[in-house]
């Protein structure tokens, strides 16, 4: 992943034990990597994701179910 996103590999795991953060351009390439949003990324919660949508909807129709 450090070698993706051209940073050192010590910059990388700073960035993952929180002992440094990524700039914006940095966060932009590991989203497209990761291929989800910066919100995802970031823990921003206020604009749930499709794939939390998705889960939210599948969970409420399992909860209605009749058994």
């Amino acid at each position: 992943m450090a070698n993706m996103l051209s940073v050192s590999r010590q910059s990388y795991s700073n960035y993952e034990t929180g002992e440094a953060e990524p700039s914006f351009e940095t966060l932009i390439k590991i989203s497209k990597i990761l291929r989800t949003s910066i919100d995802d990324l970031l823990g921003n919660e206020r604009y749930p994701s499709d794939r939390d949508l998705v889960k939210e909807q599948f969970i409420s129709e399992i909860e209605t179910r009749k058994y």
